[in-house]
């Protein structure tokens, strides 16, 4: 046992050669032996470590300035301890990697071509540059320890088996995010992360862990410069619990986007992988590039959650032989010119990192001992020594200046510090408010240091209330007792027509082809009613019989009221334009077959329609109403109103519509088919537009009706192009003009019948007793023109009426005269039935 007063020389001569503070960390009469016997002349073996850090090459150089000299004061440390590695001297070589790739790539491969063998490479920091490192160490059987490295990426043991680093990675903090979402009661979440394979891996391991734990996945997006369509997307679908996995840079650009389209406040929760010093997007913000200002960035990122282990640990006395504020003054005394970085406490983890390698070392030495073999034997051939190392390394386990250190699968297992942003006057803060243990997979929350903007814990969801914008009442009130008040006139004017069909001037303009008009007015009126049914409490009557009854009354009672006058046109403009002088005979039946036909080819048509595609009630988003920050948000007004209501609450309007896959080719087609009828109507109107005799009256009329059916049906689609989604006056413009349009075409045609019925009287038409071709019963019109010419009367007027409206150029005022010369004869006329209309 040496005299006291050597032992002082010993502890003397440490620290004027190596550091004044060195004789700290000898503790007893042991470690003073031990320091004597080295000092005493024995040699000691030399173990040499590869550092890499990132010295230059932006913010990130102020890390690796802090972190470097952390790893070579661990190294002082370790070497004055003699109870680690005492045959042994630690030293470490180290290169500058720039923050870039290839430079790390190329400080590797230097390291191993320059002796001495190197027995572990302590860095890169940073994922940059321990990627390509760390999937090269393997082939030169070297275990790497870091301290900067938080993906999940480099935890691939196929990839990068001898990694392992000391700062929490994505999958370590998985466990903990979902502890925060569970403590919360979120359990409707999205993600969204930066396009790049370390970050895609970090929200690939999150989703598959969320999803086992059965938590619904709202949405999750990616983005590679701009995240303006994900973040849209996100706020669409009603996400409110986002998290973000994302570098420094990205996550800039993020939130920048995220105060332009305002997904910030009190119904939204932002996790994000970075982010826990004070004002860190200040010094970031001019490498981002964004059009955003720090206070608009400060604004966006308020409330956010994020994770950082513990870079400080308790008082309690580590490994290292101090505790936490012991080894800041140890680290300030040992540094020159100490950084004031925000990240001066992230090298904690470099000194942790740093007696992680010496003490699995350490192990690994006495394992080999007892095999007659040593470290110094090491080199990049030898397997045994560094699947030895190995094994000690993933068997870490001591309470560090970060707090306690274990690996599994090579990423940290340490007790995290949750922070959250806040905004508090006008300052933002970064506060611890809980605290996950990573041994006891435990959850601390400190309640009272929560700040929630709202003032209360946001829900994971809004309350979506759905609502469908049905007719309002008054108008559909309006629409319906317009609509029964017209079918009620279409009633009276069907009485009539049938009850006074006896009398000349009804008999005279084909009753039984009026009485179909009538009925087709009836449907029309009827379909317009069913255009204000919405489906507010009755949605599958609206898809199953609402929908299909529209087109098939409206068509249907068209082609009955459209046939019947054209039917009656077609008749006057056969017979008065036919040159043959044969016997044209054009009976009611005919007519009626015409319009049957019609009727045929609708039914027809529709049942196919609704066989291959068939109409169904289709609810469309029209707009949106969102409370926000005590506003409620008009997406279309975009105007602020108060609110009162829960402010978790989104309203979505929808509209019913009406359709099917190819709905408007099988409308086109139907209204192509109408279009064809209203043509070919303008056309037989124009051509009889001069026949004015009053036993053809209705020629005009019918005429000026296919002028206003057609006239109504283009300025209706017209104008309810335009007025979309607004349900009111598109229910009241449809039916309006539907409603008008019949009961226009309806009174032309029947107002005229009544008016002369009340100036002549209702005299029933005389029979003619010498020819008994006239009888009370009327249902068929023969005109015959030459030979065996079917007239009754005797008059030769009524022959020269027939020769003359046939051949004179001006029919109309001849007929005009032979008319008056008629009637003052006194005498009936009775061409068989009705005379054309």
């Amino acid at each position: 046992m040496p005299s006291l007063s050597i032992e002082k020389l010993v502890i003397n001569y440490a620290a004027n050669h190596h550091n004044k503070s060195l004789a700290d960390i000898v503790f007893d009469g042991n470690a003073k032996m031990a320091s004597y016997i080295k000092f005493k002349g024995k040699k000691w073996k030399t173990l040499t470590i590869a550092g890499f850090q990132p010295l230059s090459g932006g913010t990130v150089s102020f890390i690796g300035k802090i972190t470097l000299p952390a790893g070579q004061l661990a190294i002082k440390d370790i070497n004055a301890r003699p109870d680690i590695l005492p045959d042994y001297n630690l030293t470490m070589e180290f290169w500058n990697t720039e923050y870039k790739p290839w430079v790390a790539t190329k400080s590797f491969i230097d390291a191993i071509n320059n002796p001495p063998i190197k027995i572990a490479t302590f860095g890169p920091l940073t994922t940059v540059g321990s990627r390509p490192v760390a999937s090269l160490t393997k082939y030169w059987n070297l275990v790497t320890v870091t301290s900067g490295v938080s993906s999940a990426a480099l935890i691939n043991r196929d990839i990068y088996p001898y990694f392992f680093t000391t700062e929490t990675t994505d999958v370590t903090l998985n466990p903990i995010r979902i502890a925060m979402l569970r403590r919360f009661n979120w359990t409707r979440i999205a993600t969204i992360h930066h396009i790049s394979e370390l970050q895609e891996i970090a929200a690939k391991n999150f989703i598959r862990d969320a999803d086992k734990l059965n938590f619904t996945l709202i949405t999750t997006e990616a983005f590679f410069t701009s995240p303006v369509e994900q973040l849209k997307s996100i706020k669409e679908k009603g996400a409110k619990i986002i998290l973000l996995f994302a570098d420094l840079i990205p996550t800039i650009r993020l939130f920048c986007e995220v105060y332009h389209q305002k997904m910030y406040g009190s119904h939204y929760v932002w996790f994000i992988t970075f982010g826990y010093i004070k004002n860190w997007w200040r010094a970031f913000r001019t490498d981002a590039n964004v059009n955003c200002t720090s206070e608009q960035l400060e604004l966006a990122m308020s409330s956010y959650f994020t994770f950082n282990n513990v870079e400080l640990g308790s008082d309690e006395t580590t490994v290292s032989g101090m505790n936490s504020s012991q080894y800041i003054e140890h680290y300030n005394n040992f540094v020159v010119n100490p950084l004031n970085s925000p990240f001066k406490y992230f090298q904690t983890n470099g000194y942790d990192a740093m007696w992680a390698l010496a003490l699995a070392l350490n192990r690994t030495e006495n394992i080999l001992k007892k095999n007659g073999s040593s470290l110094s034997d090491f080199n990049y051939s030898n397997t045994m020594i560094r699947s030895i190392l190995f094994d000690e390394m993933s068997k870490t386990d001591f309470i560090g200046i970060s707090g306690p250190v274990r690996f599994k699968s090579g990423s940290r297992i340490s007790d995290v510090y949750i922070y959250q942003n806040q905004i508090i006057g006008n300052e933002s803060n970064v506060i611890p408010i809980g605290l996950h243990y990573g041994i006891t997979n435990e959850l601390q929350i400190y309640e009272n240091k929560i700040y929630w903007i709202g003032g209360a814990v946001p829900a994971d969801t809004v309350s979506v209330e759905v609502r469908i914008i049905g007719v309002s009442q008054h108008v559909f009130i309006t629409v319906n007792v317009l609509a029964i008040a017209a079918i009620i006139l279409a009633i009276v004017f069907l009485s009539l027509n049938i009850m006074k069909r006896k009398r000349k001037h009804i008999k005279m303009s084909s009753p039984n082809i009026n009485n179909l008009f009538l009925i087709g007015c009836i449907m029309g009126y009827i379909a317009a009613i069913t255009f204000g049914i919405d489906s507010n409490n009755t949605p599958s009557v609206t898809s199953a019989l609402i929908c299909p009854l529209r087109v098939w009354i409206l068509s249907i009672g068209f082609s009955i009221a459209f046939g019947s006058l054209l039917s009656k046109t077609w008749r006057v403009y056969r017979i008065f334009t036919s040159g043959k002088k044969t016997k044209i005979v054009i009976k009611d039946h005919q007519l009626i077959a015409m319009v049957v036909i019609l009727i045929c080819i609708d039914l027809c048509y529709l049942t196919i329609w609704q066989l291959a595609d068939p109409l169904k009630g289709k609810q469309i988003l029209v707009r949106i109403e969102k409370i926000i920050s005590y506003f409620i948000v008009d997406s279309e007004s975009l105007q602020h109103q108060d609110s009162s209501q829960d402010l978790n609450t989104v309203i979505r309007y929808y509209n019913v519509l009406c359709s099917s896959q190819n709905s408007s080719i099988w409308l086109g087609i139907i209204y192509g088919m109408k279009l064809l009828l209203l043509v070919f109507g303008t056309f037989l109107a124009w051509e009889t537009r001069y026949v004015t005799i009053p036993a053809l009256n209705d020629s005009r009329y019918i005429g000026m009706s296919i002028y206003n059916t057609t006239l109504l049906c283009v300025i209706a689609i017209i104008i309810s192009q335009f007025l979309g989604s607004q349900v009111d006056a598109n229910f009241a413009v449809i039916a309006g003009f539907i409603i008008f349009g019949i009961t226009v075409t309806m009174c032309l045609v029947f107002v005229p019948k009544v008016i002369h019925l009340k100036r002549n009287g209702f005299a029933v038409m005389q029979s003619n007793n010498n020819t008994g071709r006239a009888n009370s019963r009327v249902d068929s019109m023969d005109i015959t023109f030459g030979k065996g010419r079917n007239i009754t009367c005797e008059d030769k007027v009524v022959e020269e009426f027939i020769r003359r409206i046939k051949n004179c150029d001006e029919a109309n005022g001849i007929v005009t005269k032979i008319r008056r010369r008629w009637e003052a004869t006194n005498s009936p006329l009775t061409l068989g039935t009705d005379i054309l209309n």
